[in-house]
């Protein structure tokens, strides 16, 4: 038995045709057109006759559209529509047609959101424009949404500024601006200096004001505040000395007495190889020079730290143990996180 090529072809195209399968139709992952269309992209492959597309349409849509169907049809079985009459008929169903200047107001109040990208944003803008009936203005509309809704002014501004502006061209210079704004965001976070903040303090018994008791008067010092920009790494090991034995740690962690006596200038709480009247401070850079230590107008330095992605500021305090926020920047900030019980028990170094 002889078999031409024609034979060939149809022979695997029936055997291909058993193999048919589609996923059955799910509204909430696609629209009911766009599965029609992929349905008759198969219905071109295997070659499927017009009486036959009735039955697969029937078979695939699945149990739960079929019951819509039915019930759509009711008294009149499915089976007995055409192919047209049965999406036309889920078309109305699961498309109806939208309102015209709805769907403009959509599309024109659609904006940029927080850490959407260019790409993404002009996406979105495209899906929104579908029942616009934009026409032959379709892509003037989507550049003019693109540049309008952007979040970065810079962008938005290079864009208002290119002559004869199209929306390819709008893509290019927008995509192309952000990630050089990323590559930018990178490099200074990655160069940023560490600040290094150290005080001398010389304690002063002649400003005793009147009308203060003497445990007031105590506490008002002279000091000088030492301000050193480091660029280069930090090295808490070989920065950090504790004004009251010269030790490599932090003054609140000192086990030196603090009733010892300074055999240099006889105050207590601290050694006489610590003590600032023996020795002058050559490596200042910036002199402030305060005659009462308030808590209240003495100036502050701070810093911007990220928590759980969130920015925070927080006061520098070199001789601080522990790093704290206070409740309502809690319950603000991270209410969402549960507070966990310690045994660490916290004083006040001025009182």
């Amino acid at each position: 038995m002889n078999t031409t090529p024609t034979n060939t072809v149809q022979q695997s195209l029936n055997t291909v045709q058993h193999s048919f399968i589609i996923e059955a139709f799910n509204p909430s992952t696609t629209s009911w057109a766009r599965w029609v269309k992929r349905l008759e992209g198969a219905f071109k492959v295997f070659n499927t006759t017009d009486d036959m597309k009735v039955y697969y349409i029937l078979h695939y849509m699945g149990a739960s559209t079929y019951d819509i169907l039915a019930d759509k049809l009711s008294p009149v079985e499915p089976e007995s529509k055409t192919y047209i009459e049965i999406i036309q008929t889920l078309e109305h169903f699961y498309s109806p047609s939208p309102l015209e200047v709805a769907e403009i107001f959509r599309f024109q109040s659609r904006k940029q959101v927080e850490g959407e990208s260019i790409q993404e944003y002009c996406h979105a803008l495209q899906k929104l424009s579908i029942n616009c009936k934009f026409g032959n203005y379709l892509n003037n509309a989507v550049r003019n949404q693109l540049v309008f809704g952007l979040q970065s002014k810079r962008i938005q501004t290079r864009l208002l500024e290119t002559k004869d502006l199209t929306l390819e061209k709008a893509m290019e210079v927008a995509s192309s601006m952000e990630i050089t704004e990323k590559d930018i965001q990178q490099l200074q976070h990655k160069g940023t200096n560490v600040h290094a903040i150290n005080y001398n303090f010389k304690k002063d018994t002649k400003n005793t004001h009147k009308g203060e008791d003497t445990s007031a008067a105590a506490k008002k010092t002279n000091f000088q505040e030492k301000k050193k920009i480091n660029t280069g790494n930090f090295n808490s090991n070989t920065n950090i000395h504790c004004f009251r034995c010269g030790g490599n740690h932090f003054a609140n962690k000192c086990k030196l007495n603090r009733n010892i006596t300074c055999t240099s200038c006889g105050v207590k709480g601290h050694l006489r190889k610590v003590c600032m009247k023996d020795k002058q401070v050559n490596n200042v850079e910036e002199i402030l020079q305060i005659t009462s230590e308030s808590t209240e107008y003495r100036k502050k330095y701070s810093i911007t730290l990220k928590l759980q992605n969130k920015s925070v500021n927080f006061e520098v305090d070199s001789g601080s143990a522990v790093t704290l926020i206070s409740q309502q920047c809690y319950r603000k900030l991270f209410a969402t996180h549960a507070l966990q019980c310690t045994d660490l028990k916290l004083f006040s170094y001025c009182e």
